[in-house]
This record gives structure tokens, C-alpha cells and sequence, in this order.
């Protein structure tokens, strides 16, 4: 969907936090929503769009799944729409995820094979070529003073 279009949706919106492991960027997790959760309209304040609560009430088996993105910097606002189907009390649920610990909120279901492209894994063989050459050059110079 439009990132635009979904500044301009007039429904209700939901926010939430989870925090996963770093490691998880790029992977699928199932989260567990809360019996409620505050309305980002108004932040928990009341409004015309969660009849002054400041909160919404998702369906009791209040869980979805999601990929994470890959980059989760020091935090990354995942923004979900319909995210309990068309006819839920949720038009658009905002997602906080946080790198922790431990995780919160979640549970990891899949981690997909192409996570190995990753940037850390890479940042590895970076540092592994760089040694590498390192050391070549430490023999090459050691063979020329031997002479």
C-alpha cells in the first residue's frame, strides 16, 4: 500500500511496541496483541475515533504475523493495514520494533536462507579479506628482508 495514502486513512489506528533480537532483521515473527491498544490518534488521550478511550480492543485472538524489516536501526515504525482483516476494529495498526535482549512481544517463526546476506555476515568477510591480506603482506616483506 501507498505510504501516502496511509497518512490520509481516516480509521482508526492502533500503536504498539515489540522489541526482537537484532538478529531477527528480515525475518518473520508472530506477535502476541494485547487485549488493547492504544490509539495512536490521540495516544491514549480520547478522540472521536476510539469513542474517547484512547484505546482500541483488537479481536481475543489478537495475533499476526509479520517479516520485519531488514535494517532496525535503533527503531523502525512498521505501519500494517487491516491488520485483522477488513471488518476488524483496527484500520491501521503502527507497529514500534525495537532491537533488545531478549524478545517482547513476539515470537520468531522463520528466519529466511537469504538472511546470510545480511550486513554483519558480510561485515565478516570483510574483516576475514582484510587479515588476510594483512598477513600476505607481513610474509612478503618477511621473505625480502630474509634475502
Amino acid at each position: 500500500m501507498d505510504p501516502e495514502a496511509l497518512e490520509h486513512l481516516d480509521g482508526t489506528r492502533g500503536r504498539m511496541r515489540i522489541e526482537v533480537l537484532e538478529a531477527w532483521a528480515g525475518a518473520s515473527v508472530r506477535i502476541a496483541v494485547p487485549r488493547q491498544l492504544v490509539c495512536a490518534s490521540c495516544e491514549g488521550g480520547g478522540c472521536d475515533r476510539c469513542q474517547r478511550s484512547g484505546a482500541l480492543r483488537p479481536p481475543p485472538d489478537g495475533s499476526l504475523s509479520l517479516r520485519l524489516p531488514r535494517a532496525l536501526g535503533e527503531g523502525v515504525v512498521v505501519r500494517v493495514a487491516d491488520p485483522f482483516g477488513p471488518n476488524g476494529t483496527v484500520d491501521l495498526l503502527l507497529i514500534e520494533v525495537r532491537r533488545g535482549d531478549v524478545a517482547v512481544g513476539c515470537c520468531l517463526v522463520s528466519i529466511s536462507h537469504d538472511l546470510a546476506a545480511s550486513p554483519q555476515p558480510r561485515a565478516r568477510v570483510e574483516l576475514v579479506r582484510v587479515a588476510l591480506g594483512v598477513a600476505l603482506l607481513v610474509v612478503i616483506i618477511l621473505v625480502l628482508s630474509l634475502r
